[in-house]
């Protein structure tokens, strides 16, 4: 471990670090609780304590601050607390933390995962720990304070990277063979890992632990043959618990092993081409003529092995397509055989059959003959009881004219009222001009008088 990494990446990514008042509270002891129903702010703070000391470990885990030999899984327990000094003071309760976490299944020493034969006796909790809990069921030992000098292991990470594993293996292939992997093919695919967006690169310790507990859990099954670690995945979905390697797994295995030993030497035989033609061109600028003949010659030989080993792949890879298409069309005819069953089924079971179709139509047949001779009854019987149209179209024709005469009238009557109102309209108008003209004339006559007067 590094101390000073580890004060730096303190100092630049936990906020709370600089919080005098907050840190002096984290760094001190556990509270004793004696009563849960009275000490309720001595559980809340050790909930506290155990939250945020928890969250900085499993952080400085995964920066691999806390790891010996380049491990993520694992931190050491001895002086874990000097790594957090802070104005030349350790926290109190590391020792506490460190037993919580074990109490709830979030860590455990290395030792006892390794000896462990019964991995459903460890039940993990990922709900936010709670000390009163503890205490209720009284195996509160917050006394033990004392950190060991072992080896923890995380078992939180642990499951969580399992889980994006599978998860990933499951979204990514759709074919049975492809449950199928080599070890170093899965430690080649896995051994980095993107875990809560944050890419994490595993050790081969770490890989051996993960492998270990997805083989605990059911989801892989291992096998060492012919000194090929061999691996396969359940099924998606599947709730057997036993999987097993038949006959026809291990020869496809033992041909994916085959194609990539044959691609990883045609890669060591490109390099090998590259450097040779480096040490021609080097030749030749030294004017070193035997020696480049000699290198061309050894660069032809590499080359035939490539092309050699090149066509031994591909045939091997077009067996394993044919095997895989193979594998498709049985799934194809396996889901066409379910779905005639099934469709013979439904016709059983709704009574579906030749003779009933024929019935059915027979009898709609019928109906509609029946139909038919109704309506042409009815059509009959209208016509003898029907009268003749052209009576009544005499009478509608003596209804409108009648109607139309009474509009003319009327309209008649409109017109000579408007002419007669025309007229009254004209002599009212004249005579008001002909009292205007006289009212007119008769002030013009005493305009005279009065002008008469004044000129007097």
């Amino acid at each position: 471990m590094n101390n000073k990494r580890i004060q730096n990446f303190l100092n630049e990514n936990i906020p709370e670090w600089f919080e005098e008042e907050r840190m002096q509270t984290l760094f001190t002891a556990f509270r004793e609780v004696k009563d849960e129903n009275y000490d309720k702010l001595f559980i809340d703070s050790n909930n506290d304590k155990v939250f945020f000391w928890k969250n900085l470990i499993f952080l400085l885990q995964q920066e691999k601050l806390l790891n010996q030999n380049d491990n993520l899984l694992t931190f050491p327990g001895k002086n874990l607390d000097q790594i957090f000094v802070r104005n030349g003071l350790t926290p109190s309760c590391i020792g506490s933390v460190i037993n919580e976490l074990q109490k709830n299944g979030e860590i455990m020493e290395l030792n006892n995962y390794n000896s462990l034969t019964d991995w459903k006796l460890i039940k993990l909790i990922f709900s936010p720990i709670t000390w009163g809990f503890s205490k209720i069921l009284g195996v509160n030992d917050s006394s033990n304070s004392e950190l060991k000098d072992v080896i923890y292991l995380n078992i939180t990470i642990l499951k969580q990277i399992c889980e994006e594993i599978l998860n990933s293996h499951y979204n990514l292939n759709f074919y049975k063979i492809d449950n199928l992997i080599t070890k170093n093919n899965f430690i080649n695919k896995y051994k980095t890992i993107n875990l809560n967006d944050k890419i994490l690169t595993l050790s081969e310790f770490d890989i051996e632990i993960i492998l270990n507990q997805l083989q605990r859990d059911n989801n892989i099954s291992l096998m060492i043959q012919d000194d090929i670690t061999m691996l396969k995945f359940k099924e998606k979905n599947s709730k057997n618990k036993n999987i097993e390697f038949s006959s026809s797994d291990i020869n496809i295995l033992k041909l994916k092993n085959q194609i990539e030993m044959i691609s990883n030497q045609v890669k060591q035989d490109e390099d090998k081409k590259d450097s040779i033609q480096a040490r021609v061109m080097k030749c030749i600028v030294n004017k070193q003529k035997v020696q480049a003949l000699y290198l061309l010659k050894e660069k032809k030989i590499i080359q035939l092995f490539i092309e050699k080993k090149m066509s031994s792949y591909n045939t091997l890879q077009d067996i394993l397509l044919k095997i895989q298409s193979c594998e498709s069309n049985n799934d194809i005819l396996n889901a066409m055989k379910l779905g005639s069953d099934t469709l013979k089924q439904f016709i059983e079971e709704k009574n579906l059959s030749v003779d009933r179709i024929d019935d059915v139509f027979t009898y709609i047949e019928n109906t509609l003959m029946d139909f038919d001779e109704i309506e042409s009854s009815i059509k009959q019987n209208q016509s003898v009881i029907n009268n003749s149209d052209e009576e009544f179209e005499e009478e509608l024709d003596k209804l409108l004219k009648e109607e139309i005469a009474k509009k003319n009238n009327t309209l008649n009557i409109i017109k000579s009222q408007h002419e007669e109102n025309k007229i009254e309209n004209k002599i009212e108008s004249t005579d008001t001009s002909i009292d205007f003209i006289q009212n007119n004339n008769e002030s013009l006559e005493k305009l005279k008088e009065k002008i008469s007067a004044i000129a007097i």
